[in-house]
Protein backbone atom coordinates (compact mmCIF):
# COMPACT_ATOMS: atom_id res chain seq x y z
CA UNK A 1 0.00 0.00 0.00
CA UNK A 2 1.09 3.63 0.06
CA UNK A 3 1.79 3.48 4.00
CA UNK A 4 5.27 2.15 2.84
CA UNK A 5 5.61 3.38 -0.78
CA UNK A 6 8.72 1.09 -2.63
CA UNK A 7 11.02 3.02 -4.87
CA UNK A 8 12.29 1.04 -7.43
CA UNK A 9 15.37 3.08 -8.29
CA UNK A 10 16.66 1.12 -11.37
CA UNK A 11 13.36 1.62 -13.58
CA UNK A 12 15.30 1.48 -17.47
CA UNK A 13 13.96 -0.18 -20.57
CA UNK A 14 15.33 -3.86 -19.70
CA UNK A 15 13.40 -3.59 -16.65
CA UNK A 16 9.48 -3.06 -18.06
CA UNK A 17 8.21 -5.59 -19.92
CA UNK A 18 5.30 -5.62 -21.99
CA UNK A 19 3.10 -8.26 -22.34
CA UNK A 20 0.41 -8.71 -25.02
CA UNK A 21 -2.96 -10.45 -24.73
CA UNK A 22 -5.05 -10.79 -27.46
CA UNK A 23 -8.84 -9.71 -26.41
CA UNK A 24 -7.53 -8.02 -23.43
CA UNK A 25 -5.01 -4.32 -22.91
CA UNK A 26 -1.45 -4.70 -23.16
CA UNK A 27 -0.01 -5.05 -19.38
CA UNK A 28 3.27 -3.51 -18.34
CA UNK A 29 5.26 -4.94 -16.08
CA UNK A 30 8.31 -3.55 -14.19
CA UNK A 31 10.72 -5.93 -13.62
CA UNK A 32 13.66 -6.48 -11.17
CA UNK A 33 12.56 -5.82 -7.69
CA UNK A 34 16.25 -6.67 -6.13
CA UNK A 35 16.82 -3.01 -6.23
CA UNK A 36 13.46 -1.75 -4.98
CA UNK A 37 13.81 -0.94 -0.85
CA UNK A 38 11.07 0.94 1.33
CA UNK A 39 11.30 4.56 1.23
CA UNK A 40 13.08 4.83 4.82
CA UNK A 41 16.16 2.64 3.84
CA UNK A 42 17.14 4.92 1.19
CA UNK A 43 20.52 4.35 -0.14
CA UNK A 44 23.23 6.42 -1.90
CA UNK A 45 23.00 6.22 -5.93
CA UNK A 46 26.72 4.75 -5.43
CA UNK A 47 25.53 1.70 -3.21
CA UNK A 48 22.39 1.57 -5.05
CA UNK A 49 23.67 0.01 -8.15
CA UNK A 50 21.23 1.81 -10.20
CA UNK A 51 22.04 2.23 -13.84
CA UNK A 52 23.75 5.22 -13.52
CA UNK A 53 22.34 6.54 -17.26
CA UNK A 54 19.05 6.39 -16.09
CA UNK A 55 19.18 8.07 -12.21
CA UNK A 56 17.42 11.37 -11.35
CA UNK A 57 19.94 14.59 -10.63
CA UNK A 58 19.18 14.59 -6.82
CA UNK A 59 20.88 10.89 -6.70
CA UNK A 60 24.02 12.56 -7.76
CA UNK A 61 23.95 15.95 -5.94
CA UNK A 62 21.97 14.80 -2.48
CA UNK A 63 22.28 10.86 -2.24
CA UNK A 64 17.94 10.41 -2.84
CA UNK A 65 16.06 7.99 -4.34
CA UNK A 66 12.84 9.02 -3.75
CA UNK A 67 9.55 8.52 -5.66
CA UNK A 68 9.83 11.53 -7.15
CA UNK A 69 13.26 9.95 -7.97
CA UNK A 70 11.30 7.08 -9.72
CA UNK A 71 9.04 9.69 -11.47
CA UNK A 72 12.13 11.09 -13.50
CA UNK A 73 13.33 7.50 -14.64
CA UNK A 74 10.38 6.84 -16.09
CA UNK A 75 10.48 10.42 -17.94
CA UNK A 76 13.82 8.85 -19.36
CA UNK A 77 12.77 5.77 -20.14
CA UNK A 78 9.13 7.84 -22.22
CA UNK A 79 11.88 9.87 -23.60
CA UNK A 80 14.39 6.80 -25.24
CA UNK A 81 11.38 5.32 -25.94
CA UNK A 82 10.33 7.74 -27.99
CA UNK A 83 13.69 9.40 -29.35
CA UNK A 84 15.74 6.06 -29.40
CA UNK A 85 18.42 7.77 -27.06
CA UNK A 86 19.29 8.09 -23.09
CA UNK A 87 21.19 11.47 -23.62
CA UNK A 88 23.07 9.96 -20.59
CA UNK A 89 24.09 7.08 -21.49
CA UNK A 90 27.66 7.88 -22.62
CA UNK A 91 28.28 9.93 -19.81
CA UNK A 92 31.29 9.17 -17.91
CA UNK A 93 32.12 6.55 -19.54
CA UNK A 94 35.49 7.04 -20.02
CA UNK A 95 35.87 6.29 -16.42
CA UNK A 96 37.66 3.41 -15.82
CA UNK A 97 37.53 2.11 -12.18
CA UNK A 98 36.58 2.64 -8.59
CA UNK A 99 38.32 5.03 -6.93
CA UNK A 100 36.49 7.69 -4.62
CA UNK A 101 38.32 10.40 -6.69
CA UNK A 102 36.60 8.62 -9.98
CA UNK A 103 33.42 8.58 -8.21
CA UNK A 104 33.41 12.08 -7.50
CA UNK A 105 34.40 13.12 -11.17
CA UNK A 106 31.14 11.08 -12.50
CA UNK A 107 29.10 12.28 -10.12
CA UNK A 108 30.13 15.79 -11.07
CA UNK A 109 29.64 15.36 -15.10
CA UNK A 110 25.95 13.37 -14.30
CA UNK A 111 25.37 16.25 -12.49
CA UNK A 112 26.42 18.93 -15.30
CA UNK A 113 25.10 16.58 -18.04
CA UNK A 114 21.51 16.79 -15.77
CA UNK A 115 21.80 20.43 -15.92
CA UNK A 116 22.55 21.18 -19.65
CA UNK A 117 19.97 18.52 -20.81
CA UNK A 118 17.15 19.93 -21.99
CA UNK A 119 15.12 17.22 -24.13
CA UNK A 120 14.75 19.21 -27.41
CA UNK A 121 14.30 16.34 -29.16
CA UNK A 122 11.17 15.68 -27.35
CA UNK A 123 9.41 18.81 -28.04
CA UNK A 124 10.35 18.43 -32.00
CA UNK A 125 9.09 14.74 -31.83
CA UNK A 126 6.30 14.36 -34.21
CA UNK A 127 3.99 12.60 -31.91
CA UNK A 128 4.35 14.73 -29.23
CA UNK A 129 3.44 17.78 -31.22
CA UNK A 130 0.53 16.44 -32.10
CA UNK A 131 -0.01 15.65 -28.27
CA UNK A 132 0.98 18.85 -26.57
CA UNK A 133 -0.60 17.26 -23.12
CA UNK A 134 1.58 14.41 -23.16
CA UNK A 135 4.97 16.27 -23.89
CA UNK A 136 3.56 18.08 -20.66
CA UNK A 137 3.81 15.25 -18.52
CA UNK A 138 7.15 13.77 -19.91
CA UNK A 139 8.55 17.26 -19.41
CA UNK A 140 6.94 17.62 -15.93
CA UNK A 141 8.87 14.15 -15.15
CA UNK A 142 11.71 15.25 -15.87
CA UNK A 143 11.94 18.08 -14.25
CA UNK A 144 15.78 18.69 -12.72
CA UNK A 145 14.52 20.31 -9.53
CA UNK A 146 12.93 17.19 -7.45
CA UNK A 147 10.05 19.97 -6.29
CA UNK A 148 9.59 21.55 -9.67
CA UNK A 149 8.25 17.51 -10.55
CA UNK A 150 4.29 17.70 -10.38
CA UNK A 151 3.90 13.86 -10.00
CA UNK A 152 4.81 13.09 -6.50
CA UNK A 153 5.20 9.37 -7.52
CA UNK A 154 4.71 7.05 -10.50
CA UNK A 155 1.26 6.58 -9.54
CA UNK A 156 0.60 10.08 -10.57
CA UNK A 157 2.63 10.28 -13.22
CA UNK A 158 0.75 7.07 -14.43
CA UNK A 159 -2.95 8.55 -13.96
CA UNK A 160 -1.52 11.86 -15.67
CA UNK A 161 -0.42 9.75 -18.89
CA UNK A 162 -4.14 8.10 -19.07
CA UNK A 163 -5.58 11.39 -18.77
CA UNK A 164 -3.35 12.81 -21.34
CA UNK A 165 -4.02 10.39 -23.72
CA UNK A 166 -7.78 10.06 -23.14
CA UNK A 167 -8.16 13.45 -24.18
CA UNK A 168 -6.84 13.65 -27.86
Amino acid sequence: GMDNPIIHRDLKPDNILVTRSKDGPDRVKVTDFGLAVEVDLLLGWVQSGGDLAYLAPESFTRNISSPQSDVYMLGLVFYEMLTGENPFSQVGTHLRGETEEKRAELRRLHVIARQMESFARLSRHEEMRNKPALLMVIQNALATDMGSRVYENACELRAAWQQATRTI
